[in-house]
């Protein structure tokens, strides 16, 4: 947690394990997240309903402790055996498959997570989230922000994505970590600040 003066803030920035398999799922599928297009097939229009179920923000009155973690997480992604997937069948067959692959290449040393934090951390130093929570405090005629949490989800892919869930959670596509996109995520993160501060 960041702290300005008195007043707490957070930024919390992420890669859901659950939200990357669903995209290399839909990536090597061939699965598209048109808004507008029907799905092409029910493995698909089975996929979209899961993909839109993991964005679901969790409900506060859920317990956030037990041996697995998050267990409302939990109803809709539970590796390596996806049992609770048996309302989409297809989707459940398609987790089996990809899981032992995308497991072995995503939060492994060598893996695709490590590198994707670096980014991650080097986009955070060229944004200053600290500088633009400063700007939106003094845009609203406050001496310090409110105390607010923000979580920002980073996918691999649709690289290009963008999901404003609520004014507190955003998702993003990975392109959204190249350094020639610092601009356009600074401008969105003082847009989703200046809400909170």
């Amino acid at each position: 947690m960041h702290r300005l003066n008195s007043s707490p803030w957070q930024l919390q920035c992420g890669f859901p394990e659950y939200l990357q398999l669903s995209g290399i799922i839909a990536q090597q599928e061939g699965f598209r997240l048109d808004g507008g297009a029907p799905p092409v097939s029910p493995a698909e229009a089975e996929w979209r309903a899961w993909w839109e179920s993991l964005l679901i923000p969790q409900p506060e009155n859920v317990a956030t402790t037990s041996e697995w973690g998050n267990p409302w997480l939990r109803v809709n992604y539970d590796p390596p055996t996806f049992t609770r997937l048996a309302r989409w069948p297809a989707v459940q067959a398609l987790c089996q498959r990809h899981f032992p692959t995308f497991h072995q290449h995503w939060g492994t040393v060598g893996g695709d997570k490590l590198p994707m934090a670096n980014q991650l951390g080097e986009q955070l130093r060229r944004v200053r989230i600290d500088k633009i929570v400063k700007i939106c405090a003094a845009t609203a005629g406050k001496r310090e922000s409110a105390p607010f949490k923000l979580t920002v989800d980073f996918v691999v892919w649709p690289p290009d994505y963008r999901r404003i869930i609520s004014d507190t959670y955003v998702v993003l596509g990975k392109r959204y970590l190249d350094p020639a996109q610092a601009t356009t995520l600074r401008g969105l993160l003082q847009e989703l600040v200046a809400r909170l501060v």
